[in-house]
């Protein structure tokens, strides 16, 4: 057995969690991070790992999958926090050909989770025999100077059960982003059709409705800068449930 395999046996099972539907990584200082001199990596409390950033445009860092079986478990959610907001990219890569996938910062100073989805490269090209590698680019195209702190992974298989799916959707908790805002919330749909999603002033009264019928699953762009400073009710309305969260417009 080589240091490699050893190492991630060692993070799957040593604090970890792992079963059929996922493979949940609690310490992520414990993985195999590679990165020029421009990426700092430093192991804080818990395991956690820090990146301390200070690159160039298009340089990135790399984590190696090892033994992690990205087709099997091919959704990707990175629990991470940052002193600033910016997009992050993350491509899956098989030392030829790299399948990017965009998400964005928009919280700093606060946790977040992003969610990569890479079941769809498997479409393509990719060399299945060749090892695997996440790659991270902060600000890709930018130059940048930041930190990263990276709390955990998870990596999901896609499941077909449909009693799963309606689990999950019925563990949803609206969360609009950044809170508070002075333009835009980002709201992201639960799987099951609703019909509504509105703006309530603290007084009860509508100022925004919109239909969200065909966008199950989505991620909705709610535009708010026209509105006066304050504390508002954001819903979610379907049939015969709601979801709600008080927003604050700045």
């Amino acid at each position: 057995m080589n240091f490699k395999t050893l190492l991630i046996i060692l993070c799957l099972f040593g604090g970890q969690l792992m079963n059929a539907q996922v493979i949940d990584i609690q310490e992520p200082a414990n993985l195999q991070w590679y990165g020029n001199d421009n990426f700092q990596f430093q192991t804080i409390e818990n395991q956690d790992l820090s990146v301390i950033i200070n690159k160039f445009p298009w340089e990135s860092f790399t984590l190696d999958l090892g033994e992690i079986d990205i087709y099997e478990y091919p959704k990707v959610t990175i629990e991470l926090s940052s002193n600033s907001t910016f997009p992050l990219r993350v491509d899956l890569y098989d030392t030829a050909h790299e399948y990017p996938i965009t998400q964005s910062i928009e919280i700093a100073d606060e946790r977040m989770f992003l969610t990569y989805d890479y079941s769809q490269s498997f479409n393509q090209v990719i060399d299945k025999n060749n090892s695997l590698y996440l790659l991270f680019y902060a600000a890709p195209g930018e130059s940048f100077a930041g930190e990263i702190q990276i709390h955990s992974l998870q990596f999901e298989a896609l499941s077909t059960d449909i009693e799963e799916v309606t689990e999950k959707t019925e563990d949803y908790v609206l969360r609009a982003f950044p809170n508070p805002t002075r333009d835009i919330f980002h709201v992201d749909l639960p799987l099951q059709s609703l019909q509504y999603i509105n703006l309530y002033h603290t007084t009860g009264q509508v100022l925004f409705t919109q239909d969200i019928s065909q966008n199950a699953g989505d991620r909705i762009n709610i535009e708010v800068g026209f509105f006066p400073a304050g504390n508002y009710i954001l819903q979610l309305e379907g049939e015969s449930i709601s979801y709600t969260q008080q927003v604050a417009i700045e």
